[in-house]
């Protein structure tokens, strides 16, 4: 039942701290708690 809204979008890559691209994860712990789930839990999805 996916209709393919967003079929043309890349998906959001990690680049490190240095990088300029407002669209990139600049810093990522799997292991960090955040609002009590682990990092790796809430961004599952990338």
């Amino acid at each position: 039942m996916s209709s393919g809204f967003f079929t043309d979008l890349s998906p959001i890559r990690y680049e490190g701290p240095d990088s300029v691209n407002p669209l990139a994860y600049r810093f990522y712990n799997k292991d960090e708690v955040v609002l009590g789930k682990r990092m790796e839990d809430h961004l599952r999805f990338a």
